[in-house]
């Protein structure tokens, strides 16, 4: 099974269980024999908009990606010589795309980015969706058939937020994007041929997964996940596991994080730890919930 990761370092972990037994290569430095595997073109900041990130510096939008993807493809060409095997390769690879949450935390949610006063919610949401069919379809002609396409998680639910809202998250920015994605996916399977596009409720299962128990003081925060690591006192949900940026939320560089990582969800303001992101994984290859993927998880799309 070959696996073409456009982002999320949790699906590194979804890959063990579609049988991987090393990480899947970045696009930068794919051999040969990488890219016969699967190859990762996960930009930590990039964007369905183009623009989405500038302001931190280098990334790759998923246009860009995709310009990366179809190198890959010409490489694939050259060294099989075969455009019927190629293309019979291709199809049989699962696309692991989730992108969104950039444009909303590294475009639309700040203040130096005029997106936020151009569009409402929902009208910067059916712009963003708009952009992502096409680029989902530019997917398609390259010949991607198997394609998991990510919800976004809430962008004002980290850790800071959580402990200012007495426990909960905030009212979900990107939730009319969402909202859109499983129509999006409905409308690619009905008019591409051949396709099996899905889509994984990221949003459903980061809650359950992360879920406070209601008896739970904010004080103590703790909160017990199912996973055999997890110590006897639950996870830390408020506090991140390392010293924090004030501007960028980011761990400070070369400062020592928490000596007991799986009692921690979050790194920093942002990044789930590995105690979170095996159960993500886990869902997401093995749904748990009927609102876990639609219309099939990713075990389910490997057997099409």
């Amino acid at each position: 099974m070959n696996m073409i990761v456009m982002l999320v370092i949790m699906l590194c972990l979804a890959g063990e269980l579609l049988g991987f037994t090393s990480f899947i290569q970045p696009f930068a430095t794919a051999n040969r024999e990488d890219i016969l595997r699967g190859v990762n073109y996960a930009s930590g900041a990039g964007g369905i908009r183009d623009e989405t990130g500038q302001a931190v510096g280098g990334r790759s939008s998923f246009d860009s990606q995709l310009v990366h993807h179809g190198i890959t493809i010409k490489k694939l060409l050259v060294q099989q010589r075969n455009v019927t095997f190629t293309k019979e390769h291709l199809g049989k690879c699962i696309y692991a795309v989730a992108m969104g949450i950039n444009d909303y935390i590294n475009n639309y949610l700040m203040p130096t980015y005029p997106a936020r006063y151009v569009y409402t919610p929902n009208q910067y949401a059916e712009v963003l969706i708009r952009q992502y069919s096409k680029q989902l379809r530019t997917l398609y002609r390259f010949g991607a058939r198997k394609v998991a396409v990510f919800g976004v998680g809430n962008p004002d639910c980290k850790p800071a937020d959580i402990a200012a809202n007495a426990s909960s998250c905030a009212k979900n920015a990107a939730e009319p994007f969402n909202q859109r994605l499983k129509p999006l996916v409905d409308d690619l399977n009905n008019r591409l041929k051949d396709a099996k596009f899905t889509y994984i409720n990221y949003t459903n299962i980061v809650e359950e997964v992360t879920r406070l128990a209601p008896e739970v003081e904010m004080e103590t925060s703790l909160v017990v996940l199912n996973y055999n690591d997890v110590p006897a006192s639950g996870v830390e949900l408020f506090k991140p596991c390392c010293k924090l940026l004030k501007i960028s939320g980011l761990c400070v560089p070369h400062s020592t994080p928490c000596s007991d990582r799986s009692a921690y969800a979050f790194f920093d303001n942002f990044h789930p730890t590995e105690i979170v992101n095996v159960q993500l994984a886990q869902r997401t290859y093995r749904a748990s919930s009927p609102l876990d993927a639609y219309p099939v998880d990713v075990h389910r799309l490997a057997k099409l």
